[in-house]
């Protein structure tokens, strides 16, 4: 009599069942993980910070799921469709403290308005305020740009706040 050619675990065939019912699928091979959405590190121009856009407040995305803009400044307010991505930084126009103890962040650019909810969730906000501080002269023309360092009170990179 001849018997079915063993695997390395007796009883299961030398096939591991495939082609039985129930038989799991073969699983496909891993893929590399998409590009971010929006760029991690942003240069901006040096008019981002000096003149009338010097006088907004800026704020970096916190939460890994991003935040969804309002038409309003409500988290009831219908949204607007477009979201900011973790690590996204916007420029706040206006900010407006709400009943529910959000700040409500008008964007400088008009999209709609974000929230700040670290009074809420201190441990896992949705945004944190930045801090930018010049160190020198923005290139002249022609000249290629140098990303900015993400070194706290340096340069022309955020220095989060706590």
């Amino acid at each position: 009599m001849m018997m079915p050619p063993q695997g390395p675990y007796p009883g299961m065939g030398g096939m591991y069942g495939q082609g039985m019912p129930g038989a799991m699928p073969p699983m496909p091979p891993m893929q590399p993980p998409a590009p971010p959405a929006q760029p991690l590190t942003m240069i901006a121009p040096s008019s981002a910070f000096s003149g009338e856009a010097g006088r907004y407040a800026w704020y970096r995305v916190a939460f890994a799921g991003g935040v969804d803009l309002r038409h309003g400044p409500s988290v009831e307010a219908p949204r607007t469709g477009e979201m900011l991505c973790q690590n996204a930084t916007f420029a706040a126009a206006e900010e407006l403290l709400g009943a529910d103890g959000r700040i409500y962040l008008r964007l400088a650019d008009g999209r709609g308005w974000a929230f700040d909810d670290s009074a809420l969730f201190a441990h896992d906000p949705s945004v944190m305020r930045g801090y930018w501080q010049p160190i020198g002269p923005a290139p002249a023309q022609g000249q290629p740009a140098v990303a900015p360092q993400l070194v706290p009170g340096a340069g022309t990179a955020p220095a989060w706040g706590q």
